[in-house]
């Protein structure tokens, strides 16, 4: 479309954000996720952000994305320049590995509104220091999937369902408050979980 983004479009209506390879990266600082998008006639959905679709580029700031429900491997991996507030509204589903490890400009203040049941992968958002809040619930977690997310203050009850707790999970997460609820029958608690959680 006119702002740049391409979309994979699907039958059922819906489209997801892609940057298929060998596409060089995103290269415009301002990016805009719209609802929907028109092609030939037809509106589609705008529900996903694919695979390495922002991988390692120079966006900046980055607003919308009120239909999306899911963001795949390494979408935003490596976007070191995104700063500004951007939450997210949708139900999320699943975030996917590495999908925001290593955006690490402090000035981000990233936020997930409704995590509905969510899975969300390894290193999903490591190193995100931008990461301020997630409300909902998550059904699992992988290995530092929030590992050193020095500016996550609160995570609600994202844990309140999850019965393993992974690796790492939260370590480095120095600015979490308030408590943590775990009511799912707890199979696993591994090394690391909590590690530098001064609150």
């Amino acid at each position: 479309d006119d702002s740049g983004l391409l979309y994979r479009l699907y039958d059922d209506g819906t489209a997801v954000v892609v940057n298929n390879p060998p596409n060089p990266p995103f290269e415009r600082d301002s990016v805009f996720i719209p609802a929907s998008v028109a092609y030939k006639g037809q509106s589609y959905t705008v529900t996903g952000i694919g695979f390495m679709a922002f991988y390692e580029s120079p966006v900046v700031n980055i607003s919308g994305g009120e239909n999306i429900t899911f963001i795949e491997a390494s979408a935003f991996e490596g976007c070191t320049q995104l700063k500004g507030e951007w939450t997210l509204e949708g139900a999320v589903t699943s975030v996917g590995n590495y999908a925001f490890q290593g955006c690490n400009n402090p000035e981000l203040e990233l936020r997930f509104a409704n995590f509905a049941d969510a899975t969300i992968g390894v290193s999903a958002f490591m190193d995100c220091v931008g990461l301020r809040a997630v409300a909902g619930t998550a059904a699992s977690l992988d290995f530092n999937s929030f590992k050193n997310c020095s500016g996550l203050t609160s995570i609600g009850n994202l844990l309140k369902y999850v019965t393993v707790l992974p690796e790492c999970a939260f370590e480095g997460c120095s600015s979490l408050e308030g408590e943590i609820v775990l009511e799912g029958a707890i199979k696993s608690i591994s090394a690391g979980v909590l590690r530098g959680w001064t609150q």
